[in-house]
């Protein structure tokens, strides 16, 4: 049965439809190569009364599913737009997008990202998708299902937040993802416990030897990205290298 439209529904169907809605791209800097290859889609409400607020700040409320799709179908549309602006400017650059549980059991996900690309004349492979585990447990069949089709189309898969959850190395080996990012409560601790030193080399090895591109999140030091490149990760991400800023921003960022 379809969950019944919340207040914050309504609302995010209003800014939809007001064009309030609007995406920040925080970098991710590769460290073999020293330069910004990806960035990462985060959404932003312009709302008129509280000001800029993070997703963070509105999506911690449930939303109905109806809600959730479309929110998630105007995300995907607005990164894919956006990659097309940049390629016609010249500008290589994946994009992430976050999938929320209710977006990978979507029947129409594949579908639309097959129209979007094509009608943007993108390579699908531009997009590189993101799930949290607890978008991967809402449904582990179904999601193991949809990030196999997604990977058969060619496109990234990454697995974020990885070792927060008590299960992650038992699912690990079930789904197929192509990245891993590392939470950034690890990160935060680098260099300041050293169990929480091996924690992090331990992960990044178990990455690399299971063939996956790796990422720290939430760099905030140069000590800890020091850190993680003596710990041969393949990528980083946090206030340190930028906040997610408008897509405008992002050229004199490269």
């Amino acid at each position: 049965m379809p969950v019944a439209e919340t207040d914050v529904s309504v609302e995010l169907r209003g800014a939809m439809e007001a064009g309030q809605l609007l995406l920040h791209y925080q970098p991710k800097l590769k460290l073999a190569a020293d330069r910004i290859t990806d960035v990462e889609a985060l959404l932003r409400w312009n709302h008129p009364e509280r000001g800029l607020l993070a997703a963070g700040e509105f999506l911690d409320r449930p939303l109905s599913t109806e809600v959730a799709v479309e929110l998630g179908h105007w995300v995907l549309r607005s990164a894919v737009q956006q990659i097309a602006e940049w390629t016609a400017a010249g500008i290589e650059l994946g994009v992430c997008v976050n999938f929320s549980p209710r977006q990978l059991t979507d029947p129409t996900l594949l579908d639309a990202l097959d129209s979007l690309t094509a009608q943007a004349g993108i390579p699908a492979t531009s997009v590189n998708m993101e799930i949290t585990e607890a978008a991967a447990l809402s449904d582990l069949p179904l999601t193991v299902e949809r990030v196999h089709a997604i990977r058969e189309r060619g496109l990234d898969v990454t697995l974020d937040d990885f070792g927060t959850g008590f299960s992650s190395l038992t699912w690990l080996q079930e789904l197929p993802v192509s990245m891993l990012k590392l939470d950034r409560s690890f990160v935060a601790q680098l260099g300041k416990h050293p169990r929480t030193d091996a924690i992090v080399e331990a992960v990044l090895h178990l990455g690399h030897a299971l063939g996956l591109y790796t990422i720290g999140e939430g760099v905030e030091t140069p000590e800890q990205l020091e850190r993680l490149r003596h710990l041969e990760c393949d990528a980083v991400q946090g206030y340190y290298i930028s906040r997610p800023v408008p897509a405008d921003k992002i050229p004199a960022l490269l």
